[in-house]
């Protein structure tokens, strides 16, 4: 009998940033809440609670979902603001890559996609380490 287990926000953007990898330095910003909010757009896809307001382009859920990872220790913060991030040991290694691992086929695409698109907006970012 197949076990019908809901996936968390955190098991989500964990995998994304398994997938995401080491070399991008990511923030917490309007373009990053963009991107999942694109991927929300799937009705049925591990994505669609990522959801922007769109009035100030903030995606609550995907901001409380980094303060958790921040706290379990699943994303490494750089700067007391707390603007730049990437994953953690943790969430680069096993760990990351279980989560990746137990989802479907379909949500597997979705968490390709939307880590393509992170390294692509992230990587060409010039900001200063």
């Amino acid at each position: 009998m197949a076990v019908d287990t809901q996936l968390l926000p955190e098991d989500i953007v964990t995998a994304t940033l398994n997938r995401v990898g080491k070399d991008v330095r990511l923030v917490d910003d309007q373009r990053l809440a963009k991107i999942f909010d694109d991927a929300s757009k799937d009705p049925e896809g591990a994505f669609r609670e990522f959801r922007i307001y769109p009035r100030y382009e903030f995606s609550r859920l995907l901001s409380e979902t980094l303060q958790v990872l921040d706290l379990a220790g699943s994303i490494r913060r750089e700067n007391a603001a707390q603007r730049y991030f990437g994953p953690s040991e943790h969430t680069l290694g096993e760990y990351g890559k279980s989560k990746y691992d137990q989802l479907e086929a379909p949500d597997k695409a979705a968490v390709d996609r939307v880590a393509t698109q992170i390294k692509q907006v992230f990587a060409s970012s010039n900001e200063p380490r």
